[in-house]
């Protein structure tokens, strides 16, 4: 891991405080700005579970093309999952891609938005968030897509780790604020994301926006809380289940 950044507290939260920073919120400071989402190496042992799931996605798409009948079986199609009762599908549907581009877009996106909100919350908080955020999508697209609807791929759960990273900041601006550098960032994917669906028929606004809400309420939920306690900032979910989040003992 990158050794821990130093930077100055505000100065109005360190007067009310009236103590040093620690080591927890430096980190935070100094690595959790959205210029932390540029690719890193894949060696990192930050981003661990992100490279499983890259790995996860492509696996199974070399299964795919061997073997069809995957997709069918375990793709989002709203009829046979009401149908049937299968909603074991609102989750298997995001790790099924429809093509060799629609896999490699979300590739990408994983490898360059997982890794940070995998570091700021820790391993187990970041798969709950990941897999809320795909079942997010997946319920806004049966409950406002077409009925006969199909709906794979990783986008709906990238949605969701994008907002629940600027969730991040907001809750705890006073510590880790945002930057000019965010606000470009942000500025960018919303551009980028307005040309595609210009430019395709095929996407899934809804299972976007569902999969967004659903990372943004998952890290409110379960990510990092910064507080000041005992002249001390300290991490406090609102509910806390997992012990191997940054600042968490």
């Amino acid at each position: 891991a990158a050794p821990l950044l130093a930077q100055p507290l505000p100065a109005a939260a360190g007067a009310r405080a009236g103590a040093h920073m620690p080591p927890l919120v430096r980190a935070y400071q100094g690595r959790m700005g959205l210029e932390r989402f540029m690719p890193q190496g894949l060696t990192d042992p930050d981003r661990q579970v992100t490279n499983a799931l890259i790995a996860a996605n492509v696996v199974v798409f070399l299964i795919t093309m061997s073997n069809p009948t995957i997709v069918h079986d375990y793709a989002q199609i709203n009829s046979l999952m009401v149908g049937r009762g299968e909603y074991y599908r609102l989750l298997t549907a995001a790790f099924l891609h429809g093509g060799p581009l629609h896999l490699l877009a979300n590739c990408l996106s994983l490898h360059w938005v997982a890794p940070a909100v995998e570091e700021q919350c820790g391993r187990s908080t970041f798969v709950l968030i990941y897999a809320l955020s795909a079942v997010s999508a997946g319920m806004a697209h049966l409950l406002m897509g077409p009925y006969f609807g199909v709906l794979v791929g990783a986008s709906g759960g990238v949605a969701g780790l994008l907002a629940a990273t600027i969730a991040f900041k907001w809750r705890n601006r006073t510590f880790v604020p945002f930057t000019q550098s965010d606000v470009s960032w942000i500025g960018q994917i919303v551009a980028l994301n307005v040309v595609l669906s210009l430019l395709s028929h095929s996407i899934s606004h809804w299972g976007h926006l569902g999969g967004a809400l659903g990372g943004a309420a998952a890290m409110y939920l379960f990510g990092p809380r910064f507080r000041w306690g005992r002249g001390y900032v300290e991490n406090q979910p609102l509910i806390p289940l997992f012990r191997d989040m940054p600042g968490r003992h």
